[in-house]
Order: C-alpha cells, then structure tokens, then sequence
C-alpha cells in the first residue's frame, strides 16, 4: 500500500493499490540483477565449477525480471480503490479551516456551513442559558406606538378650592374612609367624572391632595406673614398625624373645615345645617379667644392674600 497523493480538501482521498503480493523493491531488484549479470572473479569462477548454481542463478534472474515487468505494469491493470477519511475531528482539518484554501470556499457554501452550525448550537443550548438583550438603539414599532399614546395627566389636573374643601368636609368632618371619598366627590361633581385623561379613581389621588392642603403660613416673632423673595407667604406642613402629639395639642391648627374656613361651609349646598349652624356661632365669635380661633384669622389673612397676588398676576 502506498499514498501517491494527498488533497487538500473537505475529505482526505487516498488511493490504495492492491495486489496479491507486495510490489517489489525497484532498486534492490536493479542492484540484485546488476550483480547476477556482472558477478566478481571469484563467483565467476565458482559459477562454471558449479552447474547447479548456474541454473539457480538462471532461475533467480528470470524470477526477478518477472517481478519487474508485474511493478511496471502494476497501476495499469489494477483499479484503484478509494477511501474517504472525515478530516473534522483531526488537527488537520482544524488547520484546514484556517487555511488559505478554506478560505476560498464558495461563500453559499461557508454560510449554509454557518447557518448549520448555528442550528446546531440553539438546539443543544438549553432554553434558560440562552438570553438576547436587546440593542438599546433598536425599538420595534410596537414600542414606538405605545410611547406615541397620550399620557394620562393622573392628578395633574388642579383641584378647584370647592373640590378639596368637600374632600376635607368628607374626611374631617364627616368622618368618611377614604375608600369612600372617590365616589362620594364623583356623586357631587358629576362633571369631574373620570376620563382615559383623568382617571381620579383611587383614594390616593383624593388623600394625597388633601395632605397637601395641610399647611399653616409661617410667622415671625410679631406674628407677621414671613414671606419668600418674591413676596409670596411662606408655609410650612401641619401634618394630621401630629395633631394628637403634645407639641400639636399645643399649636391647636384647626383641620375640619368648620374650624379652618366657617366663611366658605356657610355658602356649600353639600354641608349639612348642623355644621352651617356651628359655622355662623364661629363667625359670630361665640368661639373666640382660643388658639384655634387665632390661626383661623391667620389662615383666612393668608388666603386673601394668595387671592389678590392671583388677580394681581392674571
């Protein structure tokens, strides 16, 4: 068996000869029939001496010419027989595919290879190893739609000065939950009713209003408005919570609306008469003289104020 050539190529060709008896050595057979024909002195001698070594060296040179005219005419009149190796899994063929000629490979044929091994690599990759961030440049027109949509404003929308009075009424006054609160107002303000661009619907949007309307203008040692650089009164949080505390019992803010703005439950159709009768005896002053009385003519000050500022500004 011998290897003429060998290809380099996505499989390893070799062509095999196959006889019944080894080829012969070419030049062994030469030197040894050189010898036979040209003998020394000595053998040449022996040779005539001899008769039957004669005829064995007869024989040996008819035997080796045989042998030389079947090795001449051997790849003539035997098929070749060829075998194909997988060249994949050796260092050949990893140099192979790196390789100038591998290179050169038809690019359909180097991308459906690509492709292939790429199907293979999804398959045997277990679903959960397997995680695609998305380009933060790239968006699908999906997302893009949804960004497009208008926002709902939430409670952007301003409360008017009645809306969050009837929310304290409801809370303070009447003693409500606020899980009440949404459709009581909604009961009373049927033109507030909600929209897709105001969805008011929640307590949070009701209680979060209210506590920011839970504030007290800040005062000097006078008792005078301390106010901003651009003469707006400045305020500070009177936190419900606190209003049980020592300091708060102390301070006595008012936080019904009875107690914090009389003047305007009196004019409300949604008050009850109890509480428009206790609102008119605060008026009156029946009530005066209490620190409670004291911020409400503070907080009425200060509201008069915040008013003309408005017109002044508008």
């Amino acid at each position: 068996m011998y290897f003429p050539n060998i290809n380099e190529e996505d499989s390893l060709r070799i062509t095999v000869n196959i006889s019944s008896q080894s080829p012969p050595n070419m030049g062994q057979d030469r030197m040894a029939l050189s010898n036979l024909l040209n003998p020394v002195v000595d053998e040449q001698q022996n040779s005539e001496t001899d008769p039957s070594q004669q005829e064995r060296k007869m024989s040996d040179i008819s035997m080796l010419l045989n042998n030389i005219k079947m090795s001449e005419s051997y790849e003539q009149h035997l098929p070749p027989v060829a075998l194909s190796l997988r060249m994949a899994s050796t260092s050949r063929g990893r140099r192979r595919r790196s390789s100038p000629m591998a290179q050169s490979c038809p690019p359909r044929l180097s991308h459906e290879r690509k492709e292939h091994r790429n199907s293979l690599q999804r398959s045997s990759t277990p679903r959960s190893e397997v995680f695609m961030c998305p380009e933060p440049w790239v968006q699908s027109p999906e997302k893009a739609r949804v960004r497009k949509r208008p926002i709902p404003t939430h409670s952007n929308r301003p409360y008017s000065p009645e809306a969050v009075d009837f929310i304290r009424y409801m809370k303070e006054d009447c003693g409500h939950k606020w899980d009440d609160v949404p459709e009581l107002y909604y009961r009373q303000f049927v033109e507030h009713a909600p929209t897709k661009f105001n969805d008011r619907t929640t307590a949070q949007a009701f209680s979060s209003r209210y506590y920011r309307d839970d504030k007290a203008p800040m005062l000097d040692k006078n008792w005078n408005f301390i106010r901003l650089e651009d003469g707006r009164i400045k305020y500070r949080l009177a936190k419900v919570r606190e209003r049980h505390t020592p300091e708060g019992k102390k301070e006595d803010i008012p936080y019904t609306l009875i107690d914090k703005h009389p003047d305007r439950a009196v004019t409300y159709s949604w008050v009850s008469e109890e509480h428009k009768a206790e609102a008119e005896r605060i008026l009156r002053g029946e009530r005066s003289g209490t620190r409670k009385d004291i911020w409400r003519i503070i907080i009425f000050r200060a509201c008069q104020d915040d008013e003309q500022r408005k017109r002044h500004r508008n």
